[in-house]
């Protein structure tokens, strides 16, 4: 058995050896030192995910495109946003920004319209993070249209998060927002393709009428009042029937920013319930007091959250037997009448296995 270090102690019985047993040492110390390099590249980190290819996606609602890698994972949502990912894992690093995991990136295209007094700028002072991290804004050229961009970054354990962002309206109905993420400094590692991918974008626009037939936006309908079952890992939760799980996320065609999340890991029987609860919930943006709940008539925790400036977030906890599931809900607060209540009774239908 060898240690983390790899450090291989090789003692011999005693001080005068055979020149036989020195080549039977010689050739031990060579297999076990080959077994350690091995099992170092076992214990590796995943593997960046490269762009293969590029295809075009074409937004059947606004009419924006964007060039983005086929081998990636992609979201699509018509009239809306699209985005495609490394990987499902690396969706997943994408909800929470661990300081370690897969060298995950993301490109995603969001489509704004400027209704209610809203405009270019107040689109550009809405940010995920602290607008202290962002750059000056940059004036350029996209689609042969006046935009602006902003990079930002910030240190984790693997690296640096990095991060580009572009905003630009080409009919001043409508605000494209274009970003490009990536994890463990992988920025440059994609640049000549990224380069390409900004190059031929084309901005979203409000849909024209074309002589006597109106070309109409349709919007995704709310999460529906109605629910089916879905199992995974140890439990079972009803969702709404119009909602699909995407990259480990219940989510449906209405809003990328809203939707359910169920995870479960396994954990020793001496697990301090509460503490591991009080523990993760540092971890979130402006989490508030932990409250004791029940969850299938059993003890669970609970506490509320603000992950972005724009949406609220609840997370749940229970355990049963050596299994502890998380389960978090996010809802845009501008339709919180549509979302909360729905997600909330989504929450008191898991059952536990």
């Amino acid at each position: 058995m060898f240690d983390k270090n790899y450090v291989i102690y090789i003692c011999s019985k005693s001080f005068m050896e055979t020149e036989i047993m020195k080549k039977y040492l010689f050739t031990a110390f060579a297999m076990a030192l080959s077994i350690v390099i091995l099992v170092g590249c076992g214990e590796s980190k995943p593997e960046r995910v490269m762009i293969e290819k590029l295809e075009v996606y074409d937004d059947p609602g606004f009419g924006f495109s964007i060039k983005y890698p086929a081998n990636w994972v992609k979201y699509e949502q018509p009239g809306m946003r699209f985005s495609a990912v490394t990987s499902k894992q690396g969706t997943q690093r994408f909800q929470k920004y661990d300081q370690d995991g897969v060298p995950a990136a993301m490109i995603q295209f969001s489509a704004n319209k400027l209704e209610g007094g809203k405009t270019l700028d107040s689109v550009m002072a809405k940010k995920f993070f602290q607008p202290s991290i962002y750059s000056a804004p940059k004036k350029i050229t996209i689609d042969g249209t006046d935009a602006y961009m902003q990079t930002y970054e910030f240190p984790l354990a693997d690296g640096k998060f990095q991060g580009e962002i572009y905003y630009a309206t080409k009919d001043s109905q409508v605000v494209s927002v274009i970003s490009i993420e990536t994890f463990a400094d992988g920025m440059a590692v994609y640049r000549s393709q990224l380069d390409e991918i900004i190059g031929s974008i084309k901005l979203a626009e409000m849909p024209k009428t074309t002589g006597d037939t109106l070309v109409q936006e349709v919007e995704a309908d709310p999460p529906s009042s109605t629910f089916r079952t879905m199992s995974g890992d140890g439990f079972t939760i009803e969702i709404p029937d119009n909602f699909s799980k995407e990259g480990g996320l219940y989510i449906g065609m209405r809003r990328g920013d809203s939707f359910i999340k169920v995870q479960s890991k396994e954990v020793t029987k001496d697990t301090d319930f509460k503490k591991t609860v009080e523990e993760t919930q540092k971890k979130f943006r402006n989490a508030k007091t932990v409250k004791e709940i029940k969850i299938d008539g059993q003890k669970a925790f609970m506490f509320s959250y603000e992950p972005a400036a724009n949406v609220d977030g609840e997370v749940y906890f229970a355990m049963k037997d050596n299994k502890l599931f998380q389960l978090t809900i996010n809802w845009f607060k501008g339709e919180a009448e549509n979302y909360k209540d729905i997600f909330q009774k989504s929450v008191r239908t898991i059952k536990l296995k």
